[in-house]
């Protein structure tokens, strides 16, 4: 379960390890030519989410982006957009982002986004993905690591976000990632409840 979203774990060499080969696993798997641009020293620098597999990390993007969205989102009413969305994210996390209040002021450039009358199930997904890419490589250093996985997350929205404002987004997101349950469990329901829409 991820617990240290913005670094990577220090507790032990054997983690430190075991973290490496994660984030290395994936990255070869998904993006090698990226993966080559990274030593062990970077590697151990990534943190938690760039260890995630495949639909768990999508997942976690997109819920990264509702966290940022969420004053927006929560004012959708139109019915494609929302069951798009909820698919997206998972049913209990719709829930909870429903649910909760006092989230933080959306950045100036996500006001100009597409209303949710005009966006489709696609758009949704991407506009989610998009939101949760600006804020992950917001929270990266400038460097090879940010460099590789700006690469990794494309398509990234283009939003300039200062790092203290993005730490506090994920911040947000990992307590109500950890809230919901394991990522791979919320990654299966999402997957399910998307093929049901």
């Amino acid at each position: 379960m991820m617990n240290r979203p913005a670094s990577p774990p220090t507790s032990t060499p054997a983690a430190l390890r075991r973290h490496r080969a994660q984030v290395a696993t994936q990255l070869l798997a998904e993006a090698p030519q990226v993966a080559a641009a990274l030593d062990w020293a970077a590697l151990g620098q990534a943190p938690d989410w760039m260890a995630l597999a495949g639909d768990a990390r999508q997942l976690f993007v997109r819920r990264v982006g509702s966290v940022m969205l969420a004053p927006a989102l929560r004012l959708w009413i139109a019915a494609t957009p929302v069951a798009a969305a909820r698919a997206a994210l998972g049913a209990s996390w719709w829930r909870q982002l429903l649910q909760r209040d006092g989230w933080p002021a959306m950045p100036a450039q996500a006001a100009a986004w597409p209303a949710d009358t005009a966006l489709d199930e696609a758009g949704v997904s991407g506009l989610l993905h998009g939101a949760g890419a600006a804020v992950l490589l917001a929270t990266l250093p400038h460097g090879a690591l940010r460099h590789a996985a700006s690469q990794w997350l494309a398509p990234v929205a283009a939003l300039l976000m200062p790092a203290p404002a993005a730490h506090t987004l994920l911040a947000l997101a990992v307590q109500m990632h950890i809230e919901d349950g394991p990522p791979e469990a919320a990654a299966a329901e999402a997957t399910q409840a998307g093929g049901a829409a």
